[in-house]
């Protein structure tokens, strides 16, 4: 009754809190429901609260929060229906109560932004991904794949990308700062490491771009 692509893309929609996708998700289960036999009524609400469950579970071990929604599902509505009718109107009810919970307590997009925010007010520190994922109350594995998924670069590597813009500006700024000091200043305690980072990202160790710099400025 449920296939296992049409959950995920449901969970997406959930997790985004885009009540548009959901819905179109929705429809397509909505139309199987439609055209179960009457005599399998209790088999099938059986079903779509197991769906409902599953959902949910899947939400939370995702995002790690949202616990609440597992009681928030009221499976007792489920003892009360009578028809099918009854069914999808209480599933349609329940996803969109899900989705509207989610959409309110942060969603994806919302993610992307409190992680890049995080980055960006503690680039000075060591910064790690486990760090960030407790911040936030999302689990390591999902914040990587959202992020890598929504941005299409690896939490890391925006990482990286932000402190060297920043050690840039630095150089330019202050041309005549030591390496070390501006390594120290962007997150990096080894300046041999920064150094070797600054030249896979601008093709330049950070010496010449300091000189590249104090030429600039003499012009």
């Amino acid at each position: 009754m449920f296939i296992v692509e049409e959950t995920d893309v449901i969970v997406r929609a959930l997790l985004k809190g885009s009540k548009t996708e959901l819905l179109d998700s929705w429809s397509a289960i909505e139309k199987r429901l439609i055209h179960t036999p009457d005599h399998l009524l209790a088999y099938t609400v059986m079903v779509c609260s197991w769906f409902l469950i599953g959902i949910i579970m899947q939400i939370v071990e995702e995002t790690e929060q949202a616990s609440e929604l597992q009681t928030a599902i009221h499976l007792q509505d489920f003892y009360s229906i009578q028809s099918k009718n009854m069914l999808i109107a209480t599933m349609k009810e329940k996803l969109i109560m899900i989705c509207g919970y989610l959409d309110a307590n942060q969603s994806e997009h919302k993610y992307i932004e409190m992680i890049k925010q995080y980055i960006e007010t503690h680039y000075r520190n060591e910064l790690t991904i486990h760090e960030i994922a407790k911040h936030l109350h999302l689990s390591r594995t999902y914040i990587s794949k959202l992020f890598k998924r929504e941005t299409g670069d690896s939490i890391m590597g925006y990482i990286i990308k932000f402190r060297i813009r920043i050690a840039k500006k630095i150089m330019e700024k202050h041309p005549d700062l030591m390496i070390y000091e501006i390594s120290s200043q962007v997150g990096y305690s080894d300046q041999n490491y920064f150094c070797r980072v600054f030249k896979s990202a601008t093709g330049l160790r950070p010496s010449e771009y300091m000189a590249k710099a104090k030429r600039t400025q003499h012009t």
